[in-house]
């Protein structure tokens, strides 16, 4: 049967792209697409490579495709801050893989990293009061971890790749992997979308939801149930307030048979975090489904690490198959099964119970924002953290600092609240030191006593969405990599740099602004000479009075009250600047500079 890929769908913030998948392993697969017309602009050329890390460390290549990018990738020295970089050790809770990409010289010429998590999360509330159930939740460790590489087609280069915490690294021939029949998934080579279904992917983050136990007759039931999703997601703030700072598309692949694996209970039934064959979870007792098994696309099967609310999935098939859509920074995989269930990690797993949506959310701040759990029931094998010591840091909403001025989310605390704060009614919803945070009774503190990192269905503390926010703008969760740019790049009508003008000739600037969708306007300020001329608006018009030099600039700044200017720094801002040359005499003008006569 062969492979086929259309789009059927296309808004301005939801985009289905439907990919027909027959078989994903057993030989190659046929593909016939009708051709899309090119992406103008900035499409170009990559490497998309899934890869597949072992407990030692040691990394093995599952498939590659090469691919047309609509964003541009990033190197290290590429970047105008270097110092922005992914999430720190402490919140990724894993490795960080360093890629190069090295020429015949040895010389780099693209740099980047990937955050590997070292956990696939399950995190569920059972007793119907939103309560994080320490008894059917687990961290568990694969035996092997998936992630994808992303790197720039330059010729003559090779892929080097080092775990930061390995002394050594693994190359790997890009023009070998292209041809190599012997990957795991090499006969597998999902059609590629000539036009990304986003429509900003250099300044949004772009969330692909793919599904897996749908029957190629319920492509339109996926796409409700992605639907209601999505709208579960956007609607916890701060995602509502910054909805439109994100854009979603939906990739469909069915599957042979409809729903997910539940494993036959078995007492003491251990295997490998994968095992199909049965459930050692007693819960498994009172599922209905147990004993089901099915053959879907990506394998989704409930017990995973014999937890029965646990799903899990091949995460190297879902990575290969989203290659299709390859300008994706974060994957939601909505599993067509009704039982009460997820997972979270490298992606999101949710199955269409309507309560599963909060686990969306709640894994959300894991994987993007870099956020600690805040329930106290401990997890063998998770490190603890400190902040007084620096040898771990911890995460954004946990730490063991008792000093009030140093607590690092001092400026959300009112001078009249107790620290440590008593989880008494009278203090609930007011940010204080919680003791009880990230799998440790005591000594570990919260900034709230309730919190969607503690409890699913309550909304996240206001430091959990204070980070959210922040790492929008700073970035080191996706693309863009620097953060997101309330100015949108390119948008200028006149390039940022020298610009040289007729002294009394009128000169319009302008840009595209890019507002949070629930959050008050930004402040933009248009100023000449560092003097204020104009507050507000996407537009200013100058009009050099006399020979000279002036300085246009423009400043904007989101003025949320979601985080605290203590806190951000400069994180909410960005400027444009223009360097005006008025004069009449045009002799000596560099090729860099622009004459303008004048433009109302």
């Amino acid at each position: 049967m062969p492979t086929t890929w259309t789009f059927v769908q296309r808004n301005s913030s939801f985009v289905t792209v439907c990919l027909s998948v027959a078989a994903l392993l057993g030989g190659a697969l046929t593909l016939s697409a009708a051709p899309l017309a090119p992406q103008s602009g900035a499409a170009s050329t990559a490497h998309y490579m899934v890869f597949e890390i072992g407990k030692l460390g040691d990394i093995q290549a599952v498939s590659h495709r090469v691919v047309r990018m609509a964003k541009k990738l990033e190197s290290f020295g590429q970047r105008k801050d270097r110092s922005m970089q992914p999430a720190s050790a402490s919140e990724r809770e894993g490795d960080q893989v360093i890629v190069r990409l090295v020429d015949r010289s040895e010389h780099t010429v693209f740099e980047s990293t990937v955050d590997v998590p070292r956990f696939v999360r399950g995190e569920f509330s059972t007793d119907g009061t939103g309560q994080i159930d320490a008894s059917a939740s687990r961290l568990a460790e694969p035996e092997s971890r998936t992630f994808v590489v992303r790197v720039p087609a330059v010729e003559g280069t090779r892929l080097v790749l080092r775990p930061e915490s390995a002394v050594t690294e693994q190359s790997f021939d890009l023009d070998g992997l292209a041809v190599d029949s012997n990957l795991p998934l090499a006969s597998y080579r999902p059609e590629v979308a000539a036009t990304s279904p986003f429509s900003k992917p250099g300044n949004r983050i772009n969330i692909l939801v793919m599904g897996d136990g749908y029957q190629a007759s319920e492509q339109a039931k996926f796409n409700a149930d992605a639907a209601k999703a999505m709208a579960t997601f956007f609607s916890s703030p701060p995602y509502s307030t910054y909805a439109n700072f994100f854009e979603t598309a939906t990739l469909f692949t069915p599957s042979a048979q409809s729903g997910a694996k539940h494993p036959a209970y078995k007492s003491g039934c251990a295997g490998p975090p994968n095992q199909a064959a049965c459930c050692g979870d007693l819960q498994m007792q009172s599922d209905r489904l147990a004993g089901t098994l099915v053959n879907t696309a990506f394998d989704a099967t409930f017990c995973y690490a014999n937890t029965q609310r646990l799903v899990g999935v091949n995460f190297s098939k879902v990575m290969t198959a989203a290659a299709s859509v390859p300008d994706w920074d974060k994957i939601f995989l909505i599993v067509n099964d009704a039982t009460y269930g997820g997972a979270g990690g490298s992606i999101a797993v949710l199955s269409t119970n309507p309560d599963s949506g909060y686990i969306g959310v709640h894994e959300f701040g894991h994987s993007f924002a870099g956020l600690g759990d805040e329930y106290a029931d401990p997890f063998p094998s998770f490190q603890g953290c400190s902040d007084r010591n620096g040898s771990r840091p911890c995460n954004p909403n946990v730490t063991d600092e008792t000093a009030a001025n140093l607590i690092k989310w001092s400026s959300f605390i009112n001078a009249s609240t107790p620290i440590p704060t008593p989880g008494a009614a009278s203090y609930d919803g007011s940010v204080g030191l919680y003791e009880g945070a990230s799998y440790t009774p005591t000594g570990l503190y919260r900034p709230q006593h309730t919190c969607m990192m503690r409890s699913l269905g309550e909304p996240l503390c206001a430091v959990c969405a204070q980070e959210i926010i922040l790492r929008l703008y700073r970035g080191g969760a996706g693309t863009p990599s620097a953060g997101i740019d309330n100015i949108e790049p390119g948008s200028e009508s006149m390039a940022p740099g020298p610009v040289v003008m007729f002294p009394g000739a009128p000169m319009t600037f302008s840009v595209s602004l890019l507002q949070p969708a629930g959050g008050p306007q930004l402040s933009v300020a248009w100023s000449v000479n560092g003097v204020v001329a104009q507050s507000g608006g996407a537009s200013f018009t100058f009009t050099p009075p006399a020979v000279g030099s002036y300085t246009v600039s423009l400043n904007t700044s989101d003025a949320t009250p979601l985080v605290k200017r203590a806190m951000a720094k400069t994180s909410l801002d960005h400027s444009r600047t223009w360097n005006v040359v008025a004069t009449f005499a045009h002799e000596g003008v560099t090729s860099s500079q622009s004459v303008v006569r004048g433009r109302g």
